[in-house]
């Protein structure tokens, strides 16, 4: 999978999968 801004392709893509998932903590890549 992608790595877009910090995570935020993955983050959709699991949102998409299970409406009701939620982000655990906010990835943030140097």
């Amino acid at each position: 999978e992608f790595l877009v801004r910090g995570g935020i392709y993955t983050t959709v893509v699991a949102e998409h999968r299970q409406p009701d998932w939620q982000p655990p903590t906010p990835i943030t890549l140097p």
